[in-house]
This record gives structure tokens, C-alpha cells and sequence, in this order.
């Protein structure tokens, strides 16, 4: 077998799960392609995530003093002040790699302080006639790309291929639809237009990893409601870094459904000790039965396909596996960018789950754990919505073959 393809991706996160859970499987895509072709480097630029397990085979190389945190769902500021650094680190560590590809996670569609980081080693690799690709998770561009789009350009201008990973078409539409105007709309449609030839979209990745650390009272509690005879409601948050209200009205809805339903409520790896408490106590206080509260779920999709009705944001992790699995759902999405004047990517995907899983769509501002309850009962009596096809939820693999046929 001849030398290894080396490919280095980065990635960053605000501890949320979305864009982890989307690079680790696609990260575990190319260790594992066929004839184990790649040697695999992932430049983990945000705060570390150890409950995360990866293929043995992949190096994850952590980037010192991370800037985006949980924190940045406050609208708290970015601290950039180590981004010399950080800039000089993955420069130093691309240089003694030497990547035959590097990839990146989510810019340039988004958190453009990441360029200030990456510019070195893009000028480095570009002389050297590497191939840069990036990873975009939908067809979703942030206001600062809309108010900077000569910027932008510049930074797409480094980039050999973009790879969207949705199936082409299907989520667009209804991201395009809610730019809030005219002016703008046409702005965004005219950034994927000229686009198009660096564009591949992939279908939808579909989680393919384990979370490491395991712990065996969580999948005791877990296994219990696994067990009951009871219809079984799944809640969760994603990450755990914003939107408490999810959790805190599931559980109080409980009270409206006579103990008829097993609750099991997934708050996130980045809930607090305290939060995770004072959920508990909920419970305790309003004497709440057949309702389980756990920091997070270590094998969150065998969860997802036991339960009878989930709720949920409208992140692309677990969107993607409603989807797949034909889940009835509750979809209650974040939409604190939506209501600043810009999209977020929640909004349009909860309208993309309304349409095809009649999934029942609640404001976060307005929830409230009585109508809540109302929603489960209705959405128990209902049918079961249907899967997407197989071939939709192909992304991973179609962007290793994607990549092997550019090379």
C-alpha cells in the first residue's frame, strides 16, 4: 500500500453538539474508507469535548486558549486577544503535518474571526498546491457574510470545492424563504449562484459516532425508561447550552398527562451542575412521576429510535435523525438570531420538519408546559410520518468519494 492521504480538518464549536457530532462521523468517514486511504488530523479549535470518542486512528490536536464558548449564545463578545497564538500553533502544527487537504468546519459561511487564525497556513498550502476544501453543514450564511460579501469572497477564493452536506435543493428553499427581505434575499441567492461550480452537496450526514465517557448509573436510568410500558417521550437540547425551558416545561407538562408517558430528558454535556439540579428539584417539588433527567445520553440515537415522540430543537444532528427514522415530533427552535432581523438555520429546518414529519412546531418565548401537553397528546394519537429515502442520508461517504476523485 502506498503512502497515506493526509487530511487535516478544523473545526469549532460554541460546546454544542452539532457541528462536533456532523466532523467526527465525517472525521471517522475517511479513517475508515476503504483501505484505510487516509490519515486523519483533527484540529479541534474550540473548547474540548471529552466525552467524544473518535476512531483510534485519528490525531485530534487541541488549539490553546479557545475564543467561542457556550458563552456566545448570551451574545457575549468573541475574546480574541491569543489569536497571534492560536495563528502561530496551527501554523507550526499544519507545517509539520503537511497536509494533502485541509478542510474546514463551517467557515467561510460563518464565524469569520476564524480566518485571522487560518490565514498563515491558507497562504502556506496554496503556494504548495494543497487542496482546501470546506465542510458546510446547510445552505446557511450568517449576516456578517451578507454585510461583508467582498470579504467573503476573498476567503472563497482559497477554497477548491465546498461541500454542502444536505441533499441538493432540500433544505434551500426554505432558508431562502425567510431572508427577512428583498434586498438581502436576492444578496443570497446571488452568494450560492456564483458559488455553484465549487459546490457539492452531499445528502445529510448522519451520526455515526460514540460518545467516550459513558457512565453507568445514566444508562441504568436510561435503560429503565427503555424498559417501560409506557408511550415513551424523549427531550433533549442538544449541547445543553442554551434554551432551559425545553426541559423545565417537558417536565411540568408531565403534570397535565396523569403519569401516562415515561419522560426521559437529555439536558446536554454543557448543562452546569446547578441547572442539572434545579431540574431535579423540579421534579422533587411538583412531585413529577415517570420522569428521568440525565446530563446527556451517551448512544443519543438508539434513545431517539425507542421513543414514540420527540422533543426537541431544530439542530441538524437531531433533525437529520428524525428524519431518517420517520419520528413524530415536537420542535421548539432556537431563534435568537431570527429575532435580531437575520435567520438562524433552526427556523427554516423546523418548517422543513413541519412539512415532511408534521412535526408541531412551538415558540420558545411562548412555550408553556399546558399546551405542551396538549401537543403529545394529539401528536400520540397521529400516524407515524415517513423516513426520508436511505440514499438521502449518504454524506459522509459521498464526501470521501467526492474527495478521492479530486485529488
Amino acid at each position: 500500500m502506498g503512502r497515506k492521504l493526509k487530511i487535516l480538518i478544523y473545526y469549532t464549536h460554541k460546546e454544542s453538539l452539532g457541528h462536533t457530532s456532523r466532523i467526527t462521523t465525517l472525521a471517522n468517514a475517511f479513517a475508515r474508507a476503504a483501505g484505510r486511504r487516509f490519515q486523519v488530523y483533527l484540529l479541534q479549535a474550540g473548547i474540548p469535548q471529552p466525552h467524544i470518542a473518535y476512531d483510534r486512528e485519528i490525531e485530534k490536536i487541541d488549539v490553546p486558549y479557545p475564543f467561542y464558548s457556550k458563552a456566545q449564545f448570551k451574545n457575549l463578545p468573541v475574546d480574541i486577544r491569543n489569536m497571534d497564538i492560536r495563528a502561530e500553533f496551527i501554523f507550526e502544527q499544519t507545517k509539520a503535518i503537511m497536509p494533502d487537504i485541509l478542510m474546514t468546519e463551517y467557515f467561510p459561511f460563518g464565524r469569520s474571526e476564524c480566518f485571522l487564525e487560518l490565514s498563515k497556513a491558507f497562504l502556506m498550502l496554496k503556494n504548495l498546491k494543497k487542496k482546501i476544501f470546506a465542510t458546510i453543514g446547510y445552505p446557511y450564511i450568517t449576516l456578517d457574510v451578507i454585510k461583508n460579501t467582498s470579504r467573503f469572497f476573498q476567503y472563497t477564493r482559497f477554497y477548491d470545492k465546498i461541500f454542502i452536506h444536505t441533499p441538493e435543493g432540500f433544505e434551500y428553499p426554505f432558508f431562502i424563504n425567510l431572508v427577512p427581505d428583498e434586498e438581502r434575499r436576492k444578496l443570497y441567492e446571488s452568494i450560492f449562484a456564483t458559488l455553484r461550480e465549487k459546490i457539492i452537496h452531499t445528502g445529510y450526514i448522519f451520526p455515526e459516532y460514540e460518545e467516550g465517557l459513558t457512565h453507568a448509573r445514566t444508562e441504568n436510568l436510561a435503560a429503565s425508561w427503555k424498559r417501560s410500558g409506557r408511550p415513551r417521550l424523549l427531550v433533549s437540547r442538544g449541547g445543553g447550552t442554551t434554551c432551559p425551558k425545553i426541559i423545565a416545561s417537558s417536565i411540568l407538562a408531565q403534570k397535565y398527562l396523569d403519569g401516562e408517558y415515561a419522560m426521559l430528558l437529555s439536558c446536554g454535556p454543557a448543562t452546569g451542575k446547578k441547572e442539572l439540579a434545579l431540574f431535579k428539584d423540579l421534579i422533587r417539588k411538583n412531585r413529577i412521576k415517570n420522569t428521568t433527567v440525565v446530563p446527556y445520553l451517551p448512544h443519543f440515537g438508539k434513545y431517539l429510535q425507542a421513543s414514540d415522540i420527540s422533543i426537541s430543537l431544530a439542530g441538524y444532528n437531531t433533525s437529520v435523525q428524525l428524519l431518517r427514522l420517520g419520528k413524530k415530533c415536537i420542535v421548539i427552535p432556537y431563534t435568537v438570531l431570527a429575532k435580531s432581523g437575520w435567520i438562524n438555520d433552526q427556523t427554516p429546518r423546523s418548517r422543513l420538519l413541519e412539512k415532511y414529519l408534521d412535526a408541531r412546531l412551538f415558540d420558545y418565548d411562548e412555550l408553556k408546559s399546558a399546551p405542551l401537553a396538549l401537543a403529545i397528546r394529539q401528536l400520540a394519537r397521529a400516524p407515524a410520518p415517513k423516513p426520508l429515502p436511505p440514499a438521502s442520508f449518504q454524506g459522509a461517504a459521498n464526501t470521501v468519494k467526492a474527495v478521492l476523485t479530486l485529488l
